[in-house]
């Protein structure tokens, strides 16, 4: 059996995508993602810690999505797990990034007519069109 590195992730961006482009002139969109993370108290569940991650995707699809990935997005990025590793002030460093392979827009800016970026509980409804009914196996 191969290996398996996917990684599936719903959540907000916490500040506009930033792209750049490599001396090779080949565009890279970085953001940061939170992702809410449901604890289970008592007889519910309550949602109170958040995750950050670091997300790379890179290429066309990437400089054309960057402009609409904005602070408080809701996104879905399909990607892989890497780990980069440098040298800062003679310390070696380490961080687990996702490198993504698809970056799908989920909702507007929650400055739009939604509330704060991570309190609000409830998911804002996909459009009506992602998903038809000729989709579904059933």
């Amino acid at each position: 059996m191969k290996d398996l590195n996917r990684v599936f992730l719903t959540g907000r961006l916490v500040r506009d995508a930033e792209l750049k482009f490599t001396t090779s002139n080949r565009p890279v969109c970085e953001f940061d993602l939170a992702v809410n993370r449901p604890k289970r108290e008592g007889d519910g569940w309550t949602e109170d810690t958040m995750f950050l991650n670091r997300i790379s995707f890179w290429g066309d699809r990437a400089e054309s999505r960057a402009e609409n990935l904005q602070k408080g997005r809701l996104v879905f990025v399909e990607g892989s797990l890497r780990m980069d590793e440098w040298e800062q002030d003679g310390q070696k460093r380490r961080m687990l990034k996702i490198v993504a392979f698809d970056v799908q827009i989920l909702s507007s800016p929650r400055g739009e007519g939604g509330g704060s970026a991570f309190k609000d509980k409830s998911f804002d409804k996909p459009p009506d069109d992602l998903v038809s009914d000729d989709d579904l196996p059933f």
